[in-house]
């Protein structure tokens, strides 16, 4: 293995540790009462290893949320049906959103506090956003810009309303019933129709 190989290999395993160490700490003590202290002690690593690699506890979070979200966008590059009819593979890809939120409860309980509502409407904006440039753009051109970030200010939001309300009924419903939910109120069928009534008043 070369020296770059082996650099690589022990900074994936150590913000893996920091990563787990966290989780860990997160099932035990409210997010604000955990310090770099005990997360570094918890995973047994120095805490310059942890500064290496992040500046606060919400770089932590905030990384960890990205990657995840790296899955969604990718699920964005399967083939999309471009019209008014309902689409099983989008229904799908919402319900993925939901379902992995659920398998990292811990995270999603943290939706409660605003501070933390705010980073993570920040990665799912984001995500959306790097979904149009890459992925819906190329595909839709006669979606303008000015529309498509109206539309991607309502997906975040919309997303960060249900997974509040979802937290808050401890996840009584199932990821399908609000993948389907999701679906239902920010579908495709329902972005044909909005876009065919305001692609010329908005521009």
């Amino acid at each position: 293995m070369t020296e770059n190989g082996q650099k690589n290999r022990q900074t994936a395993r150590s913000i893996k540790m920091l990563r787990d160490a966290f989780l860990d700490l997160l099932k035990e003590k409210p997010y604000e009462k955990i310090t770099i202290s005990e997360i570094t002690t918890r995973a047994d690593l120095a805490r310059s290893t942890f500064y290496a690699h992040y500046e606060t506890k919400d770089d932590l979070l905030t990384s960890y949320l990205g990657e995840i979200a790296e899955t969604y966008i990718d699920l964005y590059s399967l083939p999309t049906e471009w019209n008014t009819r309902k689409n099983i593979l989008d229904i799908e890809k919402e319900i993925i959103f939901f379902r992995d939120w659920k398998n990292i409860d811990e995270i999603a309980l943290l939706i409660q506090e605003p501070h933390i509502e705010e980073l993570i409407y920040n990665v799912i904006r984001k995500m959306h956003l790097t979904t149009y440039r890459e992925i819906i753009s190329p595909l839709r051109p006669d979606v303008n810009k000015v529309f498509a970030s109206y539309w991607i200010e309502f997906l975040a939001s919309t997303k960060i309303a249900l997974l509040r309300n979802w937290v808050r009924n401890d996840f009584k419903e199932s990821p399908e019933v609000l993948g389907e939910l999701l679906y239902a109120l920010s579908g495709i069928p329902v972005f044909e129709r909005v876009l065919e009534e305001f692609k010329e008043s908005i521009c």
